[in-house]
């Protein structure tokens, strides 16, 4: 596994990614219409099977979807007697849910009127971008241990990067959104990953240790 020291490198190198691409929308720069423009051309063409595609694709990013998703893996931890794990893992997916709360409410970037599905609240940072790639980041840290092969932790890694990047690519509306919900999820992973030792008895002994 990767140490604290690169973890909290890591996070820090995606979240000052992150302020630059907050600091462009809330100050105006013009590059970031530029960066837009070409990421949303990228999509193009949009052909009706590739939009209905699309459309249903970025339902797994909804957050009832992942909330459920989380929930459903907490429950089989649980089950699986890793209550550390599953308690670990679903404050880290909560609570950034709430960090994504707190920041679109900071930077309220309206939505664009052309949106495959019609949803409320504010665009940066992309949400689905957001949840899905904690998510994914979560599945992939159970995963990483059990795997003995080279080849299988790179198929691991192939397959959670196109997940994350399908769903990037049905929200683009604006391509800063999904690049800012990208730095930012995986920012928010690696700081609370690093940190884990530190909080574990903060957060999770009291209720591993609770007496049956």
């Amino acid at each position: 596994m990767i140490n604290s020291k690169r973890l909290l490198i890591g996070g820090s190198v995606c979240w000052l990614g992150f302020l630059i691409f907050m600091l462009a929308y809330l100050h105006g720069r013009a590059w970031l219409k530029s960066y837009d423009t070409f990421g949303y051309q990228l999509t193009q063409p949009a052909t009706p099977a590739k939009t209905a595609f699309l459309r249903g694709l970025t339902t797994l990013g909804e957050p009832a979807v992942l909330g459920g998703a989380t929930i459903a893996l907490m429950l089989y931890l649980w089950w699986r007697r890793q209550i550390g794990d599953s308690m670990w893992y679903g404050a880290v997916n909560f609570i950034g849910g709430l960090l994504l709360f707190a920041v679109k409410h900071m930077v309220v970037r309206p939505r664009p009127s052309h949106q495959l599905v019609s949803i409320g609240g504010y665009s940066f940072p992309s949400g689905h971008t957001f949840g899905m790639t904690v998510f994914v980041l979560t599945v992939v840290a159970l995963l990483w241990p059990h795997l003995q092969y080279r080849w299988e932790r790179w198929l691991l890694a192939l397959l959670a990067a196109i997940i994350i990047l399908a769903i990037m690519d049905s929200r683009v509306y604006y391509a800063s959104d999904v690049t800012a919900g990208l730095l930012l999820a995986a920012g928010w992973f690696m700081f609370s990953t690093a940190l884990r030792q530190h909080l574990h008895k903060w957060l999770i002994e009291p209720i591993t240790t609770y007496p049956d």
